[in-house]
């Protein structure tokens, strides 16, 4: 227990591929819970399993109240340029909701409350999260799901192609 990790600690985790297609991951982790279990019959081994969230500078430390002016789509872009990250999205339309957005909280619940109130029309819902390469995504999940030639049928085929995966554009 002496050298256990504890909550607020930074992990840092690399991945690498055996092959070329797969590129490397190294991300940096806040633990957020580190429990220890151990066998005590004739195997004495002990099991750490820790838990954390994705480490991104200023995200969830920052509480400053601030202000941006846009839609959610460009507010998402200004977050980040901000926190320098990437952003990928897969609608070149810009959304229909064009308003004071007011921050109040940390980053990463203003980016959720963004996505929640994120209007463009009647059939459009949006999802965002950040990846492991460090990219706000953002995206309208609508294209994912309906055709292009028929805006009622659900097309599952969509999202497995090349063109369903979307433009990605990193700031």
């Amino acid at each position: 227990s002496k050298n256990m990790p504890k909550d607020g600690d930074i992990i840092s985790v690399y991945l690498r591929s055996n092959t070329n297609a797969l590129t490397y991951l190294r991300n940096d982790f806040i633990i957020t819970t580190c429990t220890a279990t151990t066998k005590s019959f004739n195997n004495s081994s002990t099991k750490i399993q820790v838990h954390g969230k994705m480490f991104i500078p200023e995200l969830d430390s920052c509480q400053t109240c601030e202000s941006f002016i846009g839609t959610s789509k460009s507010v998402m872009k200004q977050l980040a340029r901000k926190y320098k990250l990437g952003f990928a999205f897969n609608d070149f339309d810009d959304t229909n909701d064009f308003q004071n957005w007011i921050k109040t909280e940390p980053g990463d619940e203003f980016i959720n409350d963004i996505t929640e109130h994120a209007w463009k029309d009647e059939t459009s819902f949006f999802q965002s999260w950040i990846d492991l390469y460090y990219n706000i995504c953002y995206v309208n999940v609508n294209k994912f799901l309906l055709s292009t030639e028929n805006n009622e049928e659900v097309d599952i085929t969509f999202a497995t192609t090349k063109n369903g995966v979307g433009t990605y554009s990193i700031t």
